[in-house]
C-alpha cells in the first residue's frame, strides 16, 4: 500500500508536465487561429464593448466616454487634465471606480478601438466595429510619443490667460503667465517678469527695478 502511494506521488508531477505540455500548444492553437479571423477568445473586454457570439460588439454609453477620452487627449494633450475633466463630470469605470493614469494609458494604446483583433505583437483585422477612427487614433499616438516637457509646454500653451499681452513690466515687454508645484500643492502664479538681462542688472534703474520685483 505505501508503495503504491509513493509510486502514485512520483508519476504525479510527471504526468501533469505531460498534460501541460500536450494540452497547452492546442489551446494556444486555437486562441491564435481564433484571433486571425477576427474573433474574440476572451480576456478582460476593452471599455466601450460587450462580447456576443465570440465577437466585440459595441456598447454605446460606454463608447462615447471612449471617444471623449481620445478627443480630449488630442485637444489637452495631457492625460491629467483629462483625467480631472472625467471627475468633475462625474463619469466612472464600469466598475464604478474613478479612472486613474494607467488606465487611460491601457485605453490610448489599446489597437482594439481602432478595429483590429491583437495576438501578442500580432494585429488582424476584426470583425468588431472600431471606435476611433485613423485619424484621431494616429493624432493621440503622436502626441503620447512626444517628450514630456514638448507635451507640457504645448498643453501650456493652449490654457486660457485673460491677462496675457494686456499686462507689461517697467522696461515695457510684457508679461507672460507662468505655473509652478511646490509642497505637492499647486500654486498658480498670474505672471512673472521676464528675465532682466547683463545690460539692466545694474545702475540706479536696475535697483529700482529689484525694488519693485521685491515689494511684489
Amino acid at each position: 500500500m505505501f508503495a503504491a502511494c509513493r509510486f502514485e506521488r512520483q508519476i504525479e508531477p510527471s504526468s501533469s508536465a505531460f498534460q501541460l505540455a500536450n494540452c497547452t500548444p492546442p489551446i494556444a492553437q486555437r486562441a491564435a487561429s481564433a484571433k486571425r479571423r477576427g474573433l474574440w477568445t476572451g480576456g478582460v473586454v476593452p471599455l466601450g464593448y460587450q462580447v456576443e457570439n465570440k465577437q466585440l460588439i459595441i456598447r454605446p454609453v460606454e463608447a462615447v466616454i471612449v471617444e471623449r477620452i481620445f478627443q480630449r487627449y488630442v485637444t489637452l494633450r495631457s492625460i491629467t487634465k483629462v483625467l480631472r475633466e472625467l471627475d468633475a463630470d462625474g463619469i466612472r469605470q464600469r466598475s464604478g471606480r474613478p479612472f486613474d493614469k494607467v488606465v487611460l494609458h491601457k485605453i490610448l494604446k489599446n489597437r482594439t478601438y481602432r478595429g483590429p483583433t491583437v495576438h501578442k505583437t500580432e494585429a488582424f483585422p476584426g470583425k468588431h466595429e472600431p471606435i476611433i477612427d485613423e485619424r484621431l487614433w494616429n493624432e493621440a499616438q503622436s502626441i503620447s510619443h512626444e517628450p514630456p516637457r514638448t507635451r507640457a509646454r504645448a498643453a501650456a500653451a493652449r490654457e486660457v490667460a485673460l491677462l496675457r499681452g494686456l499686462i507689461f513690466g517697467p522696461d515695457g515687454r510684457a508679461m507672460t503667465p507662468q505655473h509652478a508645484r511646490r509642497r505637492a500643492a499647486a500654486i498658480a502664479t498670474s505672471s512673472r517678469w521676464p528675465r532682466l538681462s547683463a545690460a539692466r542688472t545694474t545702475g540706479p534703474s536696475a535697483a529700482c527695478r529689484r525694488a519693485r520685483l521685491t515689494m511684489r
